[in-house]
């Protein structure tokens, strides 16, 4: 099964479970029709298996654009509007697509580009080469390791789709939930363990697009009545630290996962004194396993 059809099965079923972010939100059934359009267009200049990279500052637009792309069974490589120009001409250099779908107004990127906010391309539409290569590909993740230099690892539908099953059956979330998304959908964590698992869960899907902020994570938690908030162990040390700080309550985030670094003794006895009554998952990837092992 491609990427579309797994997706649009389970999001069928939740028409009105919402995404949203600080400027717009739609329901699960407007975001298939808004998919539909841009994938549309896309799949018009673009054959089966093209390459192409999405670069957006706001996450609703990057998970439109994700969705676009299996739509027009295209093979998406996400970006991080974080990590600056070095990192982005690493990953064109080392992947190759022949499109960029991005919501900024310079990207500096010379490759054809489509303009998720304006809905058209802003340049000549490509002339791709499809890679017999990527025949049964969902995405292409970038992952540093040690060497700080980006490395396009490829991952199957079938893969893909094993692993949003696999966590759907240990994290225990409702289609009554809401998540906040407070990472890029750039990592494989993020990505994998929290939009697309919980997209396949029907939850609410919130977005929060500010740099590491954990003061703008509390707020954004309280007044969107979150419920899931996945993150690195130092955003939730952080948070444990403001909760107790301020007398604040974190009585409304009945799980969290913590993944992205090693967590140490000391930080998770803060984050447990900080979040008492929250279940905890202590969750270890790869993004060459896609992401859990």
């Amino acid at each position: 099964m491609n990427m579309w059809a797994f997706l649009f099965g389970r999001m069928s079923a939740y028409p009105d479970s919402l995404l949203f972010d600080g400027e717009e939100q739609c329901t699960y059934q407007q975001m298939l029709e808004q998919v539909r359009k841009v994938g549309d267009a896309l799949a018009g200049a673009c054959p089966a298996g093209t390459k192409c990279a999405v670069l957006c500052g706001r996450g609703l637009h990057t998970a439109q654009a994700l969705l676009a792309c299996w739509y027009a069974d295209m093979v998406p490589i996400p970006m991080s509007v974080h990590y600056g120009r070095g990192h982005w001409d690493g990953i064109i250099a080392g992947t190759q697509p022949a499109l960029l779908i991005t919501d900024l107004e310079q990207s500096d990127l010379h490759i054809p580009r489509y303009h998720m906010g304006e809905k058209r391309f802003w340049t000549e539409k490509p002339l791709p080469a499809p890679d017999p290569q990527l025949e049964g590909a969902a995405v292409i993740l970038c992952t540093s390791g040690t060497t700080g230099t980006p490395k396009g690892v490829v991952l199957s539908a079938w893969g893909v789709q094993q692993n949003v099953e696999k966590i759907r059956r240990y994290f225990a979330v409702k289609s009554k939930d809401r998540i906040l998304i407070a990472r890029p959908l750039y990592h494989c964590a993020v990505l994998i363990g929290e939009f697309l698992t919980a997209l396949c869960g029907g939850l609410d899907i919130g977005f929060l697009d500010e740099k590491y902020s954990p003061a703008a994570v509390l707020q954004f938690t309280k007044n969107h009545k979150i419920s899931v908030l996945g993150g690195t162990p130092t955003l939730f040390y952080h948070l444990a630290a403001f909760i107790r700080r301020d007398g604040q309550q974190s009585h409304r985030i009945r799980a969290i996962a913590i993944s992205g670094e090693c967590l140490h003794e000391a930080a998770a006895r803060q984050i447990r004194q900080g979040f008492p009554g929250t279940d905890i998952y202590h969750v270890y990837g790869l993004t060459e396993a896609g992401p859990r092992v």
